[in-house]
């Protein structure tokens, strides 16, 4: 799921959630093998990097007022995703129709 980030509310900050809610974030979202994550050396190595990565999500903010002249399609699930007003909100943002 990935929402016009701008119509996003209530979610948590990644970037500075205590490591074991970190851990589990990354597992429920399966954006790390599974492998890393029961490697505690290994994914210590890593937090850092992984962390910043969030942190850069976190805190982008998308200036206002532009629209990127691109064509775009945007794929979302009829039942159980994203709310509407966040798919159409991509509209704010690119020139075409969703």
């Amino acid at each position: 799921d990935n929402p016009a980030a701008w119509t996003r509310t209530g979610e948590k900050n990644y970037a500075t959630m205590p490591d074991e809610e970190f851990k589990d974030t990354l597992r429920r979202l399966s954006a790390t093998p599974s492998e890393i994550l029961q490697d505690d050396d290994l994914l210590g190595l890593l937090m850092a990097g992984l962390r910043a990565d969030f942190m850069l999500a976190d805190s982008y903010r998308f200036p206002r007022g532009v629209a990127l002249p691109v064509r775009t399609t945007i794929f979302h699930a009829t039942e159980g995703g994203i709310p509407r007003h966040q798919i159409v909100a991509w509209e704010e943002r690119i020139c075409g129709p969703v």
